[in-house]
């Protein structure tokens, strides 16, 4: 997972990603949380921009997937008003908590889905590739059962060890992801 917060002139003023499994020993000091079950892109994000230069609420946060219950809280709480992500997430996704009380809905945060199929095929895919991996038996069920496509081709990605075969023979990001676009096309063929 990853994320962006982007000021009102296209300037990336802060990136964050899924930190939960690291140690931290390689990353900068108070810039983001890491090792911890908080440690979400979405909040990395949220608390590595300069708060004193930056108005936040004239700013968009980009995320790979839609925001958990724990980050849709972080977003109005900091004041985020344009939120934008690539694929819906039908387990935690938490954009429908900001109609969920007055306070969230006087926050005036606008949750966007992207509506780009192939990157929210890959996101998916590298998603669940990802969870197999890191977390002790985790099941993609809930995600087949709502539909959300690139399930299967995230499964077949962990269970070959593709990926990492792909990183360790130097495959350029632009090669990664051409091949999860062809993982779209034969899947959309089927």
């Amino acid at each position: 997972m990853g994320a962006v917060l982007v000021d009102r002139d296209g300037r990336i003023v802060s990136r964050g990603r899924n930190r939960i499994f690291e140690t931290g020993s390689e990353l900068p000091e108070n810039q983001c949380v890491f090792g911890h079950r908080l440690a979400h892109a979405e909040i990395n994000a949220l608390i590595g921009f300069d708060h004193t230069t930056t108005n936040v609420r004239e700013c968009t946060l980009y995320a790979t997937l839609e925001p958990c219950v724990l980050c849709i809280g972080a977003i109005r709480m900091i004041g985020v008003k344009d939120v934008r992500y690539v694929a819906p997430d039908p387990v935690a996704g938490g954009v429908a908590l900001l109609e969920a009380t007055d306070f969230m809905r006087r926050g005036g945060v606008v949750p966007r889905e992207l509506g780009h199929p192939v990157v929210a095929f890959a996101s998916i895919a590298l998603n669940v590739a990802a969870h197999l991996e890191l977390v002790a038996k985790w099941q993609p069920d809930r995600w087949q059962a709502a539909g959300q496509r690139g399930v299967e081709f995230g499964e077949q990605l962990y269970a070959t060890d593709e990926l990492r075969r792909l990183a360790e023979s130097g495959a350029s990001i632009e090669q990664v992801l051409e091949h999860l676009a062809d993982g779209h096309r034969a899947k959309e063929r089927t």
